[in-house]
């Protein structure tokens, strides 16, 4: 496929535009030797594995990136490695994954590091690592960097060592490592957030996550959450939790409406709505190519057609023919 070459320093990467994965069929199917465990196993992996590629990262073993003595492929914990055998390769998207993409993709940048000190080598050079993305830095002065010490953890990686700190997210999931060494705490110990949600003013929200050990905070655009409670068959009250309320006209469909009594049901506050006994667009009022219309009272009749933009708030009415 397609690729952009980004160049920094000695290193390059490629992000791929368009591509395409060819795959061993044999591999995906139960057959022979593959069990119905190894079959599952590429299904799952390859595709997020073949992702990272597009995201810039390579095949470690492939070019032993790492330097290792060994010419073997034995980065089995790592979805970009090829660890061998293959029913020990992770399946799972791990956070050495995860900040080779933030580095490939520039959101964690040189002047991102948050550095620790390893101290004095035999070269004579200061080792420091970042306690972010574990990224290694051989410096001949300490003059100018602001650092902790690598290893004041004293290895003690539980929560509530207050030595843990939450690194990215996978769903609704933390993961986390030490801010003091190299630690990062396993896909499957990864911790369900759990956050609280407080409206700032000038429409930005607050966001604490609250479990113990991981507590961080951000902030984050607000985003309207309305309520709607029904006041009558032609309005309700929609009100958000940043303090927003207004009264409007009912939304609802035309199947919603038509029988003997003359009442609808609105979408959104799943009240009575008044709507008379009409079949078809009025001629008068304002409507969609589809057939969507406002009727006097301020009352939407909303075609199905016409319900997603609707709710984007790009859906245009219009009065006479359209031109």
């Amino acid at each position: 496929g397609t690729k952009d070459v980004i160049e920094g320093g000695t290193i390059s990467h490629r992000h791929y535009s368009e591509w395409k994965m060819e795959v061993n069929i044999n591999h995906f199917y139960v057959h022979g030797a593959y069990d119905e465990a190894y079959v599952n196993l590429v299904r799952e992996r390859n595709g997020a594995h073949e992702f990272g590629h597009v995201l810039g990262l390579r095949d470690v073993d492939s070019s032993n990136l790492c330097n290792a003595t060994t010419s073997t492929q034995h980065h089995h914990e790592l979805l970009m490695g090829y660890g061998s055998p293959m029913v020990d390769r992770s399946v799972d998207i791990t956070y050495k994954d995860i900040a080779g993409v933030a580095i490939t993709r520039g959101f964690h940048t040189d002047s991102d590091h948050k550095w620790l000190n390893c101290g004095l080598q035999s070269d004579g050079k200061y080792k420091l690592v970042c306690s972010i993305c574990n990224g290694v830095k051989n410096v001949a002065s300490l003059s100018g960097y602001t650092y902790n010490t690598y290893g004041v953890c004293g290895n003690n990686h539980s929560l509530s060592s207050g030595n843990m700190m939450a690194v990215a997210s996978y769903g609704n999931k933390d993961y986390y490592k030490c801010e003091y060494c190299r630690y990062v705490a396993p896909f499957d110990s990864n911790v369900t957030q759990n956050y609280t949600k407080t409206y700032q003013g000038n429409n930005i929200d607050k966001y604490v996550n609250t479990v113990s050990g991981l507590e961080y905070t951000f902030y984050q655009e607000h985003t309207h959450s309305y309520n709607y409670v029904w006041n009558s068959v032609g309005r309700h009250t929609a009100s958000c939790e940043c303090g927003i309320s207004r009264t409007e006209s009912h939304t609802a469909v035309p199947g919603s409406f038509g029988g003997p009594t003359g009442y609808g049901i609105c979408m959104f506050c799943h009240g009575r709505v008044s709507m008379g006994t009409l079949l078809s667009v009025p001629e008068g009022l304002a409507h969609t190519d589809n057939g969507s219309y406002i009727l006097p009272n301020g009352t939407i009749v909303l075609v199905e057609e016409d319900v997603e933009a609707y709710l984007a708030g790009t859906l245009e009415f219009y009065y006479g023919e359209k031109e």
